[in-house]
C-alpha cells in the first residue's frame, strides 16, 4: 500500500516538473512526502465481558494483515474499555462487530 501511495505522488509530482525548476521541484517532494500519509480500513469483531473489559478481539482477513499491524491492534484494543451491556439489568457478556480506520503519517526524523 505505501508503494502504491507514493508511486501516485512520485506520478502526480512528475508530471509538473518540466515547468518548475529543480530546487522548487526537490522542494515541492519533500513537503509532499512529509504531508502524504496512507490508511486502510479493517474489519472485525470484539468479545465485550460483563464488566466492560475486552475480552478476544478478531480482525477478517488476518493473514492478508501485516503481523506488526495485528500486535499494535491487538496491545491496544485490550485497554479498550465500554459500558457494560445490560440484559434485563444484568451485565452480560457480549460481542459487536467493529470497523478500524488505521492512519499512518512519516515522521520527521
Amino acid at each position: 500500500m505505501r508503494t502504491s501511495i507514493f508511486l501516485g505522488l512520485a506520478l502526480a509530482l512528475g508530471a509538473g516538473s518540466a515547468a518548475v525548476p529543480l530546487d522548487a521541484s526537490a522542494q515541492s517532494a519533500r513537503a509532499a512526502r512529509a504531508q502524504a500519509e496512507g490508511s486502510m480500513v479493517l474489519s472485525g469483531s470484539i468479545d465485550i465481558a460483563p464488566d466492560g473489559s475486552v475480552e478476544g478481539f478478531t480482525l477478517k482477513d488476518e493473514h492478508k494483515i501485516e503481523p506488526y499491524i495485528q500486535d499494535f491492534l491487538k496491545q491496544n484494543v485490550a485497554r479498550w474499555r465500554f459500558e457494560p451491556v445490560l440484559r434485563d439489568g444484568k451485565a452480560v457478556a457480549a460481542k459487536t462487530p467493529v470497523n478500524l480506520r488505521l492512519v499512518a503519517r512519516q515522521v520527521e526524523g
